[in-house]
């Protein structure tokens, strides 16, 4: 080694050791944190919206089996259809609360119950349904209410959460009931059918 070179003196250069991925620095802890944080945050508002928007049908089915119950105790086939009707109405009400359903009675109730399902049959038009609308007129009630029960049941499970306005609207207008729509695509589907009522009578 030549001891007259200064370079020779110096040293190899050592590179600093790679930085791995682990541990994670704090920063990317507490990152982490708050994306797991608002994630679970999101899930639980959609769980709760979810289950609050169909609270109202176990609490009408919960009703519905308490005058079951007591229907099969008393025999009271009059208080049991009274009750039938009730929960039957005000399950309608909060389903659709854009819709003057309270003003509803006979076929157009009835139709109305029918475009509703989900099923899309004509359980209430046709078949054990009508009894809701007939039997509260008669002196007395001599059937089995067991079908017209189902048919109200099924019904509270099965209904949609939305019906085309097109249909709702024909309803109402051969019921001779009018209303003001109150959201966008009720106020569009209002105008398309009177336009189309307008030119029919034209």
């Amino acid at each position: 080694m030549n001891s007259n070179d200064p370079l020779a003196q110096l040293r190899d250069i050592h590179l600093p050791p790679e930085i791995g991925l682990w541990p994670i620095a704090l920063g990317w802890w507490i990152v982490l944190a708050v994306i797991i944080i608002a994630a679970v945050g999101v899930i639980v508002f959609f769980l709760n919206k979810r289950r609050g928007g169909n609270h109202y049908r176990q609490q009408a089915l919960s009703l519905l089996d308490v005058s079951w119950h007591q229907y099969q105790a008393s025999g009271d086939a009059r208080q049991h259809l009274a009750e039938l009707t009730r929960i039957l109405r005000r399950t309608a009400i909060t389903a659709y609360p854009h819709y003057p359903i309270q003003s509803l009675s006979g076929k157009c109730w009835l139709r109305f119950l029918d475009a509703c399902d989900d099923r899309s049959n004509s359980e209430f038009s046709n078949g054990a349904g009508q009894a809701i609308a007939t039997l509260p007129y008669q002196e007395s009630i001599n059937q089995d209410l067991k079908p017209l029960h189902q048919c109200v049941k099924m019904w509270i499970i099965n209904h949609r959460n939305k019906v085309p306005t097109s249909i709702i609207l024909r309803i109402f207008s051969d019921a001779n009931i009018s209303f003001i729509p109150n959201d966008s695509s009720m106020v569009a589907a209002t105008t398309q059918h009177a336009t189309r009522e307008l030119r029919h009578h034209a």
